[in-house]
């Protein structure tokens, strides 16, 4: 029976793993986001912080994604939340795009609810607090094999100071549902299939499809049980309040395995990236401007050390090893760059063929943290740690005739240094090793230092002050709404700030975007619907020169979306004739007079069942905007030309809903330019009317003549479908824990699984 202060132990080590990963948080208030970096490089703060483009300020250049998608993504919805309603709907990018239904930011983490206590400190914490999180939630798997506790902490400290956990600390949107896998399988292992449902439906819920199943895949191979099945199958009825919406946006956007194709030509890796694996930084480090590797380093990062994967290898020969030796093969063979893989990646898998491969790393990365711990008690029957030794030899002569780009110069230098450090973290290991009185609790110094070591020198932070960064140009903004901008020449501001500063813009950036949107984009930048469409980037060419074509065509997407702010750097006035309606030192904003209001009445429609002519049609010289809309479904309408073309007023604007006063001479149609998506529905006068999908990827209803109240709201079905399977599924699970049907025994009583 273990005594109060052991049981402390490992609550204090993964508190210690945090304070001191984090420690300029805890010291110098910094926040744990690249908040630097965007300053740096981003306008509108590139023109002051980055004179002549030259930095000023000291940054890592790593993870825009977090800055550009997913700290805004993720503020939008807790600013929802505490306001009691549903993230269903981000209006700000993309003239409006599904927010609940992209699962990856992760808006029902547990952990999210640090973030209604504030912003800057909120996300923080939120950060922060995953690194304990997968800490524990390893310790206890690693108890529950019956590893000791020194071969449970080091296992614990392998994994959270480990490359591919490092890397994710910054997104927040990995690590939870990671975390949970240690937690499934201590389940399985103590035959506790009860909370199974729970933790299935928070994997579920929390993170992309493919980690998900990965997760899950991987806790059902382990299992190798019906019951597990039947509990995990329960699991996903309870998640279909989230599920539901996310299968209705993956039908509607652009991921698909041709969107995808470039994904494995670009993250299927050769050989000699294992090297990395064992020598953390061999290909150096994006935080430390030296990274040479074959792609991006924070999508293929797998370093471990030598240290755990010589544990790893004391394991393999005893039988509860089997299921991680395999997995470690399995992963790792389908990331490697051979003919297996890019023929299985071809196959029109939903969630393999279109998602990232190098993500597995993260399950390698636990299944040699997993080997580590059981393998340290088996040190003791092997004679020898050379091989491994060798190893990293063969690694430094490898890396004098690997391809150096040119931009870095040195990468063999950097090979050997950050070699010989790994060499000589594994002599003194080696050593530990052999002094039975210290070598676990030296390893575990050993192993805390070195991955701080590591992690410090890849993990941002930033002050306070860069976090959020409020300008003059971002408040006049705001004041806009609900009109939107956009943005032409060097000044263009990145997609998704509109999400964080709330102020509306036509470009959107993330992988779920509504296709159809993406399709009138692409035909915006390429005349063709197809041609352009990217997988996760939906923006119009800012350039300041363009052929006359692509002019005509921007110009009108920008009346389409009402777009009547035009932003400019100042230096770039000359691309703008007319004064502007608000400048500063740094940017000018300009009436667009050609915008067509966000929403107005026509009172002429065209049916247009081909897409192709529908664009061809929408985007003809010939076609008046202002008197015609184009639809797509039968509609009784009678053409008409009043003089009196009535009059229009947005009474209110939130994300789920929209209020318009129409006053009309005849009977009308109404033209609201936010894309068209399957929950939103519309009222007239209270009564529900039917949407039409309008100019291609917008809005539209008949309005009767007369003045009337028009309402859009977003009530998703898929959602409410979802909502009720849960329910139901939360029913179920509740019997099941009153009647304990699924108990299957004690800890005493478990066998491994």
């Amino acid at each position: 029976m273990e005594t109060f202060a052991k049981k402390l132990i490992p609550i204090v080590l993964a508190s210690a793993v945090t304070v001191v990963l984090f420690w300029q948080f805890f010291v110098r208030g910094y926040i744990p986001m690249p908040a630097s970096f965007m300053v740096s490089w981003y306008e509108p703060w590139k023109t002051i912080f980055s004179p002549g483009g030259v930095p000023a300020i000291p940054h890592k250049p790593v993870g825009d994604d977090v800055f550009r998608q997913l700290y805004p993504f993720k503020m939008l919805a807790s600013d929802q939340f505490r306001r009691f309603t549903m993230p269903f709907w981000n209006p700000y990018n993309g003239s409006g795009q599904p927010l609940l239904a992209n699962l990856h930011p992760g808006y029902f983490n547990p952990l999210s609810v640090v973030l209604l206590f504030g912003t800057k400190t909120g996300w923080s914490w939120y950060i922060l607090l995953h690194a304990p999180l997968v800490f524990l939630s390893m310790y206890f798997f690693m108890r529950t094999k019956r590893c000791s506790r020194s071969s449970s902490l080091i296992s614990s400290v392998i994994l959270t100071l480990s490359g591919a956990v490092v890397v994710r600390y910054m997104f927040g949107e990995f690590l939870f549902s990671f975390a949970m896998l240690p937690v499934l399988l201590a389940l399985i292992e103590r035959r506790w299939l009860l909370p199974v449902p729970f933790v299935v439906m928070l994997i579920l819920v929390t993170v992309q499809p493919q980690i998900s199943f990965y997760i899950l895949l991987t806790a059902l191979l382990y299992a190798r049980s019906m019951r597990f099945a039947g509990a995990l199958a329960l699991g996903v009825g309870m998640a279909s309040f989230g599920l539901f919406p996310s299968l209705e946006l993956y039908q509607n956007a652009n991921v698909t395995t041709g969107s995808s194709a470039f994904i494995f030509e670009k993250f299927l890796m050769p050989v000699t990236h294992l090297f990395s694996v064992i020598i953390p930084n061999y290909f150096g480090n994006s935080g430390t401007y030296n990274f040479w590797g074959e792609t991006d380093y924070v999508e293929t990062v797998g370093s471990i050390g030598m240290i755990p994967v010589a544990l790893s290898l004391f394991a393999i020969r005893t039988r509860r090893s089997r299921f991680f030796v395999w997995g470690v093969v399995v992963t790792v063979l389908m990331t490697l760059d051979w003919i297996l893989p890019r023929l299985l990646y071809r196959l029109p898998i939903p969630i393999l063929s279109t998602s990232t491969p190098t993500r597995l790393y993260l399950l390698t990365t636990f299944f040699i943290a997993v080997l580590a711990g059981l393998g340290l008690d088996e040190v003791p029957r092997k004679k020898t740690l050379f091989g491994l030794f060798l190893l990293g030899v063969l690694a430094v002569a490898v890396s004098r005739f690997l391809p150096c780009p040119p931009e870095i110069g040195a990468c063999p230098r950097v090979a050997l240094r950050n070699s010989v450090f790994e060499l000589s973290v594994f002599s003194v290991g080696s050593f530990l090793l052999f002094l039975p009185s210290v070598k676990k609790f030296g390893l575990i110094i050993l192993l805390f230092a070195v991955g701080l070591y590591n992690g410090w020198k890849f993990l941002p932070m930033s002050p306070k002050s860069y976090v959020a960064m409020d300008l003059p140009v971002l408040r006049e903004l705001q004041k806009i709404g609900p009109e939107r901008i956009a943005g032409m020449g060097t000044g263009v501001f990145a997609t998704d700030f509109a999400t964080q500063y709330r102020y509306f813009d036509t470009t959107y950036y993330d992988p779920l975007y509504i296709k159809r949107y993406g399709e009138l984009v692409s035909f915006v930048n390429t005349s063709d619907r197809a041609r352009g469409l990217m997988r996760s980037d939906v923006t119009v060419v800012s350039d300041a020169t363009v052929s006359a074509d692509l002019s005509f065509r921007r110009e009108r997407f920008w009346d389409i979306t009402g777009s009547r702010i035009l932003l400019t750097k100042k230096d770039d006035a000359l691309l703008v004739v007319g004064d502007p309606v608000w400048q500063d030192d740094h940017w000018q904003l300009h009436h667009r007079a050609s915008a067509l209001p966000r929403a107005y009445l026509v009172y002429h429609l065209e049916i247009e069942n081909d897409p192709d002519a529908l664009l061809t049609q929408l985007f003809s010289p010939e076609t008046d905007l202002t008197r015609t809309a184009f639809v797509e479904d039968s509609v009784s309408l009678a053409p008409n030309d009043p003089t009196d073309r009535g009059q229009v007023v947005i009474d209110s604007y939130t994300p789920n809903s929209v209020a318009i006063s129409t006053e009309s001479p005849e009977d009308a149609f109404l033209v609201l330019s936010d894309t068209y998506y399957p929950g939103w529905k519309a009222y007239v006068d209270g009564k529900e009317v039917f949407v039409y999908r309008t100019n291609y990827a917008f809005r539209g209803v008949l309005v009767p003549q007369g003045t009337h109240e028009i309402v859009f709201r977003y009530q998703p079905l898929s959602f409410a479908i979802g909502l009720w399977m849960s329910i139901v599924s939360f029913g179920v699970w509740g019997i099941l824990l009153i009647k304990k049907k699924f108990y299957g025994g004690s800890e005493r009583n478990r066998t491994a699984a």
